[in-house]
């Protein structure tokens, strides 16, 4: 019996281990991990974030709707839960409910505001996650190519170096765990000392997927 525990110990280990392992199932980087940990406090308050902001435009009237709009763009929020908050304000603008907070409304809104501030250091802004999201899906989705292409390129083009490829590697759009995972595969590659090129239709994969990603982090970029 105590045998039969360790072994499936041991495999729910190996199974945790997989799941956090880049490119693996259940795998997400952890900014994106972060970001979703913030949407899930800010979705808790976003009734009374909006009772607050629609008293402000309505009744205190030191803020426009059309102010609170654009400032938006710069908040610390997601687009789904942003749009939604928006969409609340609108509608009690609309809808003529606009008031102030209650007591126990206002100390849920500024509990919360603080929970979001404090786990918002050193956060990435929404669409810097997203682009790294895209970066990472896309790495995933063609990652033994990437990595024998490089691999090829360091060990029989010889176009560029390991040394250089490392240092160029901090630069990519994808996250650190992703991209040192990759890096480690190139290494693995080149180390084997079989790196043939990709064949035509492999190159032509990868290059559609590398033009995709680009377009998305232009569409992400010019976002509002």
């Amino acid at each position: 019996m105590k045998t039969l525990i360790l072994i499936v110990t041991l495999a729910a280990g190996v199974q945790g281990a997989m799941a956090q392992a880049p490119c693996g199932p259940g795998w997400k980087p952890q900014s994106v991990a972060a970001r979703e940990r913030i949407d899930a406090v800010q979705n808790e308050t976003l009734e009374v974030e909006a009772l607050y902001w629609a008293y402000r435009v309505a009744i205190l009237r030191d803020i426009t709707y059309e102010a609170l709009v654009s400032a938006s763009k710069n908040w610390l929020m997601s687009e789904e839960p942003k749009t939604r908050l928006l969409s609340m304000v609108r509608r009690h603008l609309d809808d003529g409910t606009a008031r102030e907070l209650t007591p126990e409304e206002r100390q849920r809104y500024q509990a919360g505001l603080r929970k979001v501030r404090q786990m918002s250091k050193g956060a990435k802004a929404p669409k810097a996650s997203l682009v790294e999201a895209k970066a990472d899906e896309t790495t995933c989705s063609i990652f033994e190519l990437e990595a024998r292409y490089w691999a090829w390129a360091v060990n029989t083009a010889k176009t560029v170096s390991m040394q250089q490829l490392s240092v160029d590697s901090r630069r990519w759009p994808g996250s650190m765990e992703v991209n040192t995972a990759l890096m480690g595969k190139v290494r693995q590659l080149v180390s084997s000392g079989v790196t043939p090129p990709l064949s035509a239709d492999e190159t032509a994969r990868k290059a559609a997927a590398k033009k995709a990603l680009r377009d998305e982090i232009e569409a992400i970029k010019a976002r509002p």
